[in-house]
């Protein structure tokens, strides 16, 4: 593939100007938050102020005032675009997390033609993708986990794996008929809270997910046989990296997660959403058919590093500094813009192959152009919830409850309502 030519990359010079003029920034930036929760401390007050709410009769002042709103919104929103992509030429270079590929990148429609027919279409990208599913009542918990693999160009049927989870309360028999009910009561008191050291007795939705993103991402690094691997979410995503109350998750991690990042190299992430709306703000500047390679990703290693390790989990500091010397240095993020319709999309790929990394998930996510989100994860997805249907849960836990004469004493309310 070819290496895009990078947009008004301004090399050297300090990013922030004067002592004086960083001096400045920072009183009119100390000034905006001050407004900003005088604002929102206004807000609060008003919609507390209940006997001033709008009659229900006369809801169409709320939707005149939604269209003013979200009409200046997106006029102020859109008028910063400009702005915001220069700043980032200008001074991306001069972050302390930059790359030597850092900047910003125009790509041709003649490029992303190449990139599907000569990789994505021939058939060497293989992306996975995972769906979860958890049926909860009193007597027991039923969790499913699905991932499936797969390419446009499959050798044979794609890469389907899944698990079951059950959870309950039963206690072990002593004979002393009160003590088992003072056990089985205390057992599901505690079911879900984490000891001294973090770690979760029970079953959390948190739990589950660290498990179907360790699935993920150990099929991309042990099972696909693609130069090009693409995953859902971040290559190193928090609830892995930090156990969600099992240390196994974390060993498994630094253990599995260097093998793609590191050594195979050749991976494109890209996640649905981020919480991080200065990144989502670049990415939403950017023009259709450009992107930008911002930093590489030891501050999230750092983050995590600053309160997720206590207690017998501190042993894993060492191993999470090296984790982000040796790879999260190497593993950079971006953002794209596929078409002129969608918005803009945040990709992860290794310093080496970047750029290829950003075509990959360019190209793909022009096939839908409303979305510009990547096609292959979406048939990821689908072939995940078809395989792995979650109604089977239900219908399957409910037909035993029913064939035991208690067809309703287990669902929760919001089951049975109309």
């Amino acid at each position: 593939m070819i290496k895009p030519a990078a947009a008004g990359r301004r090399q050297g010079g300090p990013a922030h100007g004067t002592d004086e003029q960083s001096a400045a920034q920072e009183d009119a930036s100390d000034q905006q938050a001050e407004d900003f929760d005088r604002e929102l401390r206004q807000s609060v007050d008003e919609a507390l102020n209940v006997g001033n709410w709008t009659a229900g009769e006369s809801v169409g002042e709320l939707e005149e005032r939604l269209e003013r709103e979200v009409r200046a919104a997106a006029a102020y929103e859109a008028g910063k675009a400009s702005g915001v992509l220069e700043i980032v030429k200008n001074n991306i270079r001069d972050n302390p997390h930059a790359s030597k590929e850092s900047g910003v990148f125009d790509v041709t429609p003649e490029q992303i033609s190449q990139t599907l027919k000569n990789v994505l279409f021939n058939g060497l990208v293989e992306a996975c993708d995972g769906t979860r599913t958890t049926y909860d009542t009193l007597p027991i918990s039923v969790i499913q986990i699905g991932i499936c693999m797969t390419s446009y160009l499959d050798d044979g049927a794609p890469t389907s794996i899944g698990h079951r989870l059950f959870r309950h309360d039963m206690v072990r028999r002593n004979g002393n008929a009160e003590e088992e009910i003072l056990a089985f009561m205390q057992q599901r008191a505690r079911l879900t809270a984490p000891d001294e050291n973090g770690e979760v007795r029970g079953i959390s939705d948190m739990l589950v997910r660290a498990i179907m993103e360790h699935g993920e991402r150990y099929l991309l690094t042990e099972r696909s046989k693609k130069p090009w691997r693409m995953g859902h979410g971040t290559p190193m995503p928090y609830e892995m990296m930090t156990g969600s109350g099992s240390g196994r998750i974390i060993e498994l991690s630094l253990e599995l997660l260097p093998k793609l990042l590191a050594d195979h190299k050749r991976f494109v992430f890209v996640p649905s959403e981020t919480s991080d709306k200065a990144i989502r703000t670049v990415a939403n500047a950017l023009r259709p058919l450009q992107y930008a390679v911002l930093t590489d990703t030891r501050y999230v290693i750092d983050a995590y590093l600053r309160g997720s390790y206590r207690g017998r989990y501190k042993k894993f500091v060492p191993m999470l500094h090296k984790f982000r010397d040796d790879v999260a240095s190497k593993v950079l993020i971006g953002v794209y813009k596929a078409s002129p319709f969608s918005p803009g999309n945040i990709f992860y790929g290794h310093e080496d192959h970047i750029h290829e990394a950003a075509l990959i998930a360019m190209a793909d996510s022009a096939l839908q152009e409303h979305r510009g989100f990547p096609n292959l994860i979406d048939i990821a997805d689908r072939l995940c919830k078809g395989t792995f249907d979650p109604s089977g849960i239900a219908a399957g836990v409910n037909s035993v409850f029913a064939a035991q004469g208690e067809p309703f004493r287990y669902l929760l309310e919001r089951a049975t309502r109309a």
